[in-house]
């Protein structure tokens, strides 16, 4: 390799180091802006398979929904729903034989005593009945002091703490104040209470949910791990929490099934995990909350419904025209809060969960790419070059789409996207700035040529020369020439007495 090739792989390695450093950067400085398009991007995947038959996943209908819709709303006559109505639901579904009542509600505090006993009744009759809870999130300390909730609200949270197993340390989980739970009296009656308090991402879109939060130095679980460790047989001390790699579920058990196995959730730093959306909302099963309100004035229905639901996971959400909880996900704009508690059950039971690629393994990906965009731009022009560059990032989104669809693992795609980009132009930028030198050089030489040897030898050997330009370095060739040796009669008693300057002149 000549020293003017080892010079341009080094300037092509430099530019390729630069552009894998500039896309961190980016990252690095303009979060909101990037961040967010590798998570749309990464969107875009759920998207693809929820509509696509043969990526879309497969659904278990043991987590179903009960919605109080307009329909039901509409149905019942009825705008607004007194604490009867929803204890008649809760002895509906207790009848049904269902496993788990989810209600996605906080019933902060009581409105009516004759309606309130029948709803805690109703609640501990069933045994299955399970409430929210909410906290303030913070991924810091907060910066001044809370208000301490009431003794009753504080007695609770202290009797309902859940000693959980941690390997690590626990300090970037989310720190939770403020709590407001379903008022103590409803909360005792009830299978237990879960956080439903959610952080959403910097555009504003719900992908992932902390699963255990801290107050007071005690852990708290949000509303779906609390349903499906109570579902699988799993007790608080069967958990074993690893901030930034995992939370395992030890010797879960499905009801009716002998076998015991470990469930292995992945998490970040904060003990979230992402939501591995089934679809959209309408993916998951419905039923008419009014529908089973009314199933109790016949028996023979109330017997069908029975073999409809039994032994399944019922969320109960308010998703009716004007409430709040609701929030974009990746595969909707507008979706029920309760979808993602459910999508989360759900989750846990089949043990799917969506695991992001650790920052080392993307290390190895991004030099991968850089190492292929190299060998291309040393050993390809620049249109070559330009061709394969692009399919090598269209072979990343092939990649990355797959390990989505097939493995369940998330690639970070926009930054090795970004390096490919940023190496694609400041390559093909300095191979036009150096071709367009070569061309002045070229032209430069040419013109000297021209000039010098033009005094001394025709055009013909002139152009010979220019046409080839290794015919000046200084090497030895064989070829069979006739050499004409002539002389001008006087002309050399003449130079003898002339100044240089004159004796070119003489023609």
């Amino acid at each position: 390799m000549t020293t003017s090739s080892k010079n341009k792989t080094r300037i092509l390695i430099c530019l390729i180091l630069g552009s894998f450093f500039a896309a961190y950067l980016c990252f690095s400085l303009l979060p909101n802006v990037f961040e967010i398009w590798n998570a749309q991007a990464v969107d875009q995947l759920f998207v693809l398979r929820a509509a696509s038959e043969k990526f879309r996943r497969a659904y278990d209908n043991t987590v179903v929904h009960v919605d109080l819709n307009n329909t039901s709303i509409q149905q019942l006559n009825k705008l607004y729903l007194n604490r009867s109505h929803f204890a008649e639901l809760i002895r509906n579904l207790d009848a049904m034989g269902v496993s788990a009542q989810v209600f996605d509600f906080i019933f902060a505090s009581r409105k009516s005593d004759e309606n309130d006993n029948a709803f805690i009744q109703a609640t501990r009759a069933a045994e299955s009945v399970y409430f929210g809870l909410a906290f303030e999130l913070w991924k810091n300390e907060p910066s001044s002091p809370k208000p301490l909730p009431d003794t009753d609200v504080l007695s609770y949270l202290d009797q309902t703490r859940w000693e959980v197993a941690v390997e690590g340390s626990p300090a970037a989980l989310y720190r939770a104040e403020n709590p407001l739970i379903t008022y103590p009296e409803l909360a005792y009656s009830s299978r237990g209470l879960g956080s439903i308090s959610v952080e959403f991402d910097r555009d504003g879109v719900l992908r992932r949910v902390p699963l255990l939060v801290r107050y007071q130095q005690a852990y708290y679980p949000l509303l779906p791990l609390r349903v499906a460790c109570d579902y699988l047989s799993v007790p608080p001390q069967n958990l074993l929490l690893k901030p930034g790699s995992h939370l395992i579920l030890k010797d879960a058990k499905k009801p009716g099934d002998e076998a015991h196995h470990d469930i292995v959730i992945p998490i970040d730093a904060r003990g979230s995990m992402i939501i591995n959306f089934v679809g959209p909302w309408a993916s998951l099963d419905h039923y008419s909350f009014a529908d089973i309100l009314m199933a109790s004035d016949d028996r023979d229905e109330l017997e069908l419904w029975r073999e409809e639901l039994q032994g399944k996971i019922v969320v109960i959400s308010d998703v009716s025209t004007g409430s709040t909880d609701v929030g974009p996900v990746p595969t909707d704009a507008n979706y029920p809060m309760s979808g993602a508690h459910a999508n989360i059950i759900h989750n846990i039971l089949t043990r799917s969960f969506l695991r992001e690629l650790a920052v080392w393994e993307m290390l190895v990906v991004e030099v991968l790419l850089m190492a292929a965009v190299l060998l291309l731009s040393v050993r390809f022009s620049a249109l070559y070059f330009s061709i394969g560059t692009l399919t090598v990032g269209a072979a990343f989104i092939v990649l990355a789409a797959a390990g989505f669809l097939y493995l369940y693992v998330i690639f970070h795609i926009g930054r090795p996207l970004l390096m490919i980009v940023f190496a694609l132009i400041s390559i093909n930028v300095y191979r036009y700035i150096n071709e367009e030198k070569e061309k002045l050089e070229s032209l430069r030489q040419r013109d000297f040529i021209r000039d010098t040897f033009g005094r001394y030898m025709s055009g013909e050997v002139v152009e010979e020369l220019l046409d080839s330009p290794e015919g000046l370095k200084m090497s030895g060739e064989i070829r069979e020439v006739t050499f004409l040796v002539s002389d001008l009669r006087g002309f050399t008693a003449l130079t003898s007495s002339l100044p240089p300057h004159e004796i070119i002149q003489v023609d």
